[in-house]
């Protein structure tokens, strides 16, 4: 059974939350202590997590940035913060989706669902090695000059797409398309920090690393030398 971590310290939130997903088959734990969540994360070992970002104690952005540091499960940011710099700096930190409440329930479950298929894909992908690079899309990994990479899903399926049209010009929408299964409320914008993140990736582990191009108002390249 699939199972949902929810971090919010909004009780209604929490209940209702809980008995949306427990009716459609979650396994669900819920944690109003930001703080109690970490220090219990790794025994729950959930599969998603949503994740409030105005808490008291920690807010949402210093649970993910802890999260990020053992941990690439996929994260949604559920929040009553109506900032386009909020959901920016969510993705910029690692999130892979970011919604506002009031939320719909139908759209949230449909965001869970295509999340999920992603993180835990039926198919087997192509296994791409490419001047230094290793993607393997089975298991989400990815490897720069026999170095792991920690990418989260969706960072490994921009990765991905661009991998297999290397030298080719990729507008943010052609990657928003093969990178999130329901593409038709994400922001071209998320692109950006997405593409922003995995550089900074790439040179922690390799700092001369330039294999990601950009090209204004048009869209990205992978150009390894």
């Amino acid at each position: 059974m699939t199972h949902i971590l929810l971090i919010d310290d909004e009780r209604a939130i929490l209940e209702g939350l809980t008995m949306l997903l427990e009716d459609e088959g979650y396994q669900v734990t819920v944690q109003a202590d930001p703080k109690a969540a970490l220090a219990n994360f790794a025994r729950i070992a959930p599969d998603l997590v949503i994740l409030d970002i105005k808490m008291p104690g920690l807010t949402g952005f210093e649970v993910l940035r802890k999260l990020r540091a053992t941990s690439q499960v996929p994260v949604v940011f559920l929040t009553s913060r109506d900032d386009e710099i909020d959901e920016l700096e969510g993705l910029r930190q690692g999130g892979d989706d970011f919604l506002k409440k009031p939320y719909s329930s139908n759209l949230l479950l449909a965001r869970i669902e295509a999340i999920l298929r992603r993180s835990q894909p039926a198919r087997d992908d192509q296994l791409i090695s490419f001047k230094g690079l290793e993607l393997d899309g089975q298991a989400m990994t990815c490897r720069w000059l026999g170095e792991r990479i920690s990418l989260t899903v969706t960072e490994c399926l921009i990765m991905m797409t661009l991998a297999q049209r290397p030298g080719s010009v990729l507008t943010r929408e052609q990657l928003i398309h093969d990178a999130y299964e329901d593409d038709d409320y994400i922001d071209p914008r998320a692109v950006d920090s997405h593409i922003k993140r995995i550089r900074q990736k790439f040179r922690d582990v390799d700092p001369k690393f330039d294999g990601i191009t950009s090209l204004y108002g048009v869209g990205y390249r992978l150009d390894l030398s």
